[in-house]
């Protein structure tokens, strides 16, 4: 009887223990479906946000940008954009001359990319290199006669092409979209996150002070 017993007992605990598990399995799926469902409920709420939107235009604006920029460049002076931005910011630069530290921040590449963008228009006889100043770790690039002939060669070109873009917009939205890009610019070219964080907060301020 004992052993009856015994045997009853274990069987029921089997069972019980058997059941257990089920429910706490049941249990642990409803909680992942229901986490799953608050996750895609608030990832859809976050993906229509303004923000998201207004980042995807800006994304999607500047690609466009850059291939109409490189087709009008090639077409009509044989220079791809890479080559153009280099040459341009050269000639707008205080003696044709910029720290290729500042060329990796301005076009937002490597510091190899630099280096071999570089190297390129070198050879092409466009720029040179040297190594100026008190600090004589960093490098300068300067625009040479060749140089400045080819890219004065290729700018009413690509103004033109650049004059049937921008004419989409009013005169007052040139104004407002070029003062808040400069914004955005120094926003995201800081490397500090603390110091980020203070600049879009002191631009908002400023707006909205203008706006009142």
């Amino acid at each position: 009887m004992i052993l009856l017993d015994r045997r009853v007992r274990g069987h029921v605990g089997a069972v019980y223990s058997t059941a257990l598990i089920r429910i706490q399995e049941e249990h642990r799926m409803a909680s992942t479906q229901s986490r799953d469902t608050r996750i895609a409920t608030d990832s859809e709420a976050l993906i229509g946000s303004d923000d998201v939107t207004l980042a995807g235009l800006l994304m999607e604006t500047a690609n466009g940008l850059g291939l109409r920029m490189d087709e009008g460049l090639r077409r009509t002076s044989d220079l791809p954009v890479s080559t153009f931005e280099v040459l341009v910011r050269l000639l707008r630069s205080p003696g044709a001359c910029i720290r290729s530290g500042d060329l990796v921040r301005e076009l937002a590449i490597t510091t190899g990319g630099v280096t071999r963008l570089l190297d390129r228009l070198e050879q092409q006889g466009l720029v040179e290199r040297s190594r100026e100043g008190t600090d004589r770790r960093a490098v300068y690039a300067k625009l040479t006669p060749a140089g400045r002939r080819t890219v004065l060669h290729a700018l009413p070109g690509h103004i033109d092409d650049l004059v049937s873009m921008f004419s989409a917009l009013a005169p007052l939205q040139r104004q407002q979209l070029e003062a808040a890009l400069r914004v955005l610019r120094d926003v995201v070219n800081e490397r500090d996150p603390d110091a980020r964080r203070r600049k879009a907060r002191h631009a908002a301020e400023r707006s909205s002070e203008k706006a009142s």
